[in-house]
């Protein structure tokens, strides 16, 4: 079972990266198809990342920086 800190710190992190996609998608226009093409992933894969239904791989969240534009 987990600990309540590793339970927010979960929790935290994967609202930060719905928060990402939300940002990415209002301020350049983008479709979750968009970030999925960019991200080498699925639609639905972005969908449920958006949605908080999963914790992104690494991987995901530094291609969603890169086109954030965070390094």
């Amino acid at each position: 079972m987990r600990t309540d800190k590793e339970y927010w710190d979960d929790t935290i992190s994967r609202y930060r990266a719905s928060k990402l996609i939300r940002s990415i998608r209002r301020i350049n226009g983008f479709t979750l198809s968009d970030i999925a093409k960019f991200t080498k992933t699925t639609r639905q894969y972005v969908y449920n990342i958006q949605e908080i239904n999963f914790k992104p791989s690494n991987n995901f969240i530094q291609r969603l920086k890169q086109i954030g534009g965070e390094q």
